[in-house]
Formats: structure tokens, C-alpha cells, sequence
């Protein structure tokens, strides 16, 4: 079977070509196909083939109410990382006003800093430039450059008064957050979200552009509008090339599975392979978390592959 993503490390999911029927999701009552994406469970009979990821840190997903579960890639993190991801349907979420220094929000705001950045210890940035935008644009959602190119004049001097590659020894418990929050729902609908007082007093941050896979875009959106398990996906990466690196075969051939700009990725951050690619979580990133995508990949090429008489990618029910 095809996949969009040939050199991921991604399990073999040829066996839910074999799911025939519906079954009866034992928390919801509701038929589905693959999973339950309401209750974020697997096919009982299928289960054991579903990966399982480790993540660094815990993610938390703000789901807006209007936006269908079934649309949604969410439920793929929670079933893959059950113990990590937590998903909240909006106005019902925690108050992150009092968790700042541990909680993140992956949102692009104009006070947004890169993943690198926090690791660098960069707070602030030059704004006066508009990323070199025209008047008009907002720069949250079309940002053009690395972040690290606009820093303020303080966070470069102090990184050259004490030297960009004094590297920090990193582990899970000392990175510099220990939570993640993602918001899922349409552009619209998150900028409702993010005025909320118990998200926006949290620093924000953005990843890097990739272009997305999704097939189901938002109308007049950019490429780089990613899904929540693309989203998550490239911040886990981010955070992880930040705290220990990545293999260069990987970075050499994987990466370009994703359509990504590596120019983010500093020489000193990639290593050759001297352990036979061992996968743990402190190590150079060998794709540890490329199995967040497994029914991502699966769903986009089932989907791909039933075009209708009229040429039309014909939507499954999952």
C-alpha cells in the first residue's frame, strides 16, 4: 500500500485493510469503522497493531464544540499516547493562568516565539520590521522568516556575550516546559479560544512551516495550515532536535517527507549514527514520534485511493 510517507518510521498498518464492517464502540454505543474518534479508542479487534508513542511532555488539545469529532485528527494522539494527550471540548478546560512557567500554547500570535528559542533562553523579539511583511498582514499566520532571524538586539547580545553553543544537558525533567497546549478548531474559531483569560496569560509559541497533508483544508487557507497530528507531530520534533539533536540519515532522508524548510536545524544539532539508530527518547531524534502519524498516513491514503466517477476524493466514514 502507497504512503505519503515512504522514510517515516511509521508501523506497518496493512492488517485494517482487513477490518470489514462496523463495530459497536463500547463507551458511546456509536458504529464505527477504525476507531472511535468521539471516545478515542481503537477497533477491540485490532488493537494490538496500534502503536504506542512515549512522549517528553503532556499534550492537551482545546477542542472547539462546534468542530466534528470526526473531522478532527485529535482522537489519533490520545489513542496512540492515551496517557500524555488529554482532550478538553471548550469552555470546559483547566485554568493554565496559574501553570505559566511549565505550560506552553502552540498558537501564532504576535508574541509567539519559536521552540528553539525557549531552549535558547530568547523571550523577546523585534517587531518593528513586520518579518518583513506588508501593512495589513498579520504576522501571526504569515510569517515568513525563522524567528530566530528577528530576535531583539538584548537576546543577541547576551547570546554572543555567553556564547549560542553552550549546550544544557537535557533530560525529561528539565525541559523547559512540561506541558503543551494545542487548539483545535478552524482559524476562526480559535482566535474566540485564545482570547479566553485562562489560555492567553500563557506564553505562546510557533513551529516551524511544513507543508500539510491533510485533505480536508480549510477554505483559502495556506498549505502550512497543519492538522492537530501534523501540529503536534512537528512541535514534538522541534522540541526534541532542540534538547538532543537528529540522525543525520534521518535528517537526510526522512525529512523531506514532510516538505520542511531544515534551515532551522543548526549543524551542531546533527549527529551521525553511532548507536545503530537507537530510538530512545534521549537520543538524536531517529523518529520516535513519526508513529503519531500512523492513522494520519493510513486515513490519507485510503482516502486517496477511493476517487469517485467524477474524479472527487470521496470522503470515508471512519
Amino acid at each position: 500500500m502507497n504512503t505519503i510517507y515512504n522514510n517515516l518510521e511509521i508501523n506497518n498498518y496493512n492488517n485494517l485493510l482487513k477490518v470489514e464492517g462496523r463495530f459497536r464502540c463500547d463507551k458511546c454505543k456509536s458504529s464505527r469503522k477504525f476507531f472511535c474518534y468521539k471516545c478515542s479508542c481503537p477497533h477491540p479487534e485490532y488493537a494490538d497493531i496500534v502503536p504506542r508513542v512515549e512522549l517528553p511532555i503532556q499534550i492537551d488539545i482545546i477542542k472547539h464544540r462546534q468542530e466534528v469529532f470526526g473531522k478532527s485528527t485529535s482522537s489519533h494522539a490520545k489513542i496512540i499516547s492515551p496517557d500524555q494527550v488529554n482532550i478538553y471540548e471548550y469552555p470546559e478546560i483547566p485554568d493554565y493562568s496559574a501553570e505559566t512557567g511549565d505550560v506552553i500554547l502552540i498558537f501564532p500570535s504576535s508574541k509567539s516565539v519559536s521552540i528553539s528559542s525557549l531552549f535558547k533562553g530568547i523571550s523577546t523579539f523585534d517587531f518593528k520590521e513586520n518579518y518583513g511583511l506588508e501593512k495589513g498582514f498579520f504576522i501571526g499566520t504569515l510569517l515568513k522568516k525563522n524567528l530566530d532571524e528577528v530576535m531583539s538586539d538584548s537576546d543577541r547580545e547576551r547570546l554572543h556575550r555567553n556564547g549560542e553553543h553552550d549546550e544544557k544537558i537535557y533530560s525529561r525533567d528539565n525541559l523547559p516546559f512540561k506541558r503543551a497546549v494545542f487548539i483545535d478548531s478552524t482559524w476562526k474559531q480559535c482566535r474566540s479560544i485564545y482570547k479566553d483569560p485562562r489560555i492567553n496569560s500563557i506564553k505562546s509559541c510557533v513551529i516551524q512551516n511544513r507543508k500539510t497533508k491533510f485533505w480536508r483544508t480549510q477554505k483559502g487557507a495556506p498549505d502550512w495550515y497543519l492538522s492537530t497530528i501534523e501540529a503536534i507531530h512537528q512541535f514534538l520534533l522541534e522540541v526534541h532536535v532542540s534538547a538532543w539533536g537528529i540522525h543525520r540519515n534521518y535528517y537526510d532522508k526522512s525529512l523531506n517527507d514532510l516538505e520542511l524548510d531544515t534551515s532551522f536545524i543548526p549543524p551542531t544539532k546533527i549527529f551521525d549514527d553511532n548507536d545503530n539508530g537507537e530510538k530512545s527518547m534521549c537520543k538524536p531524534y531517529n523518529g520516535q514520534y513519526d508513529n503519531l502519524l500512523f492513522f494520519f498516513s493510513f486515513l490519507h491514503c485510503i482516502i486517496h485511493s477511493l476517487d469517485d466517477v467524477n474524479g472527487k476524493l470521496k470522503m470515508i466514514e471512519k
